[in-house]
């Protein structure tokens, strides 16, 4: 069984965006743009077990300790190359806009950054917009319960949730989960090009 959104996205303007979206991704193939995908995702010892079927004399358990965790903000492209910022604290507005900004200043021609409506995301490049746009970087904002259109959420999902398992890891500590968030982005690297 799989978890799907409550809510769909609205048809006009999911195909608006999605046609937006199809002409950055030949714009970028053409050399013309540089297309990153981006999203957050974090990493914790506190497993989250919805519901597990066990055999009545078998003890069914998995390792839990409380701790902190280790957020990841990557932009990633089709081209497998990626931009990440890892933290031990909260992922804030102010801070993907530093790193949205320092993106800004090393570009060497037109850049669309994909983001999902997170309302971290609006608020993060509502101050910004204008400057970004005049270095040319741009921001292009998905349709609402279109988590599908974004491959940073996808692969972030995937090498996070997965991350002990790809990486041949279990996270103990927190030097510890920072190599299994590395080790797991080279390994969907390798896969995309399989």
């Amino acid at each position: 069984m799989r978890r799907r959104l409550k809510h769909q996205p609205n048809a006009d303007l999911y195909e608006f965006k999605r046609e937006c979206l199809a002409e950055f991704e030949q714009l970028s193939e053409q050399g013309h743009i540089d297309l990153f995908y981006g999203d957050e995702s974090g990493v914790s010892l506190l497993p989250c077990v919805p519901y597990a079927w066990q055999f009545a004399d078998e003890q069914v358990v998995m390792p839990s300790e409380r701790g902190g965790s280790v957020n990841c903000f990557a932009l990633l492209s089709r081209e497998n190359r990626i931009h990440r910022d890892l933290t031990e604290g909260t992922i804030t507005a102010a801070w993907i806009s530093e790193r949205l900004d320092a993106l800004s200043l090393s570009l060497s021609r037109l850049t669309v950054v994909v983001l999902d409506n997170a309302s971290v995301h609006k608020k993060a490049v509502k101050e910004r917009w204008a400057v970004w746009q005049e270095r040319g970087l741009f921001v292009f904002f998905l349709p609402p319960y279109c988590p599908h259109l974004n491959i940073a959420e996808i692969l972030l999902r995937r090498s996070c949730g997965a991350s002990s398992s790809t990486s041949g890891c279990v996270p103990r500590t927190m030097p510890t989960r920072r190599r299994c968030i590395t080790r797991s982005g080279r390994h969907w690297r390798r896969s995309a090009r399989a």
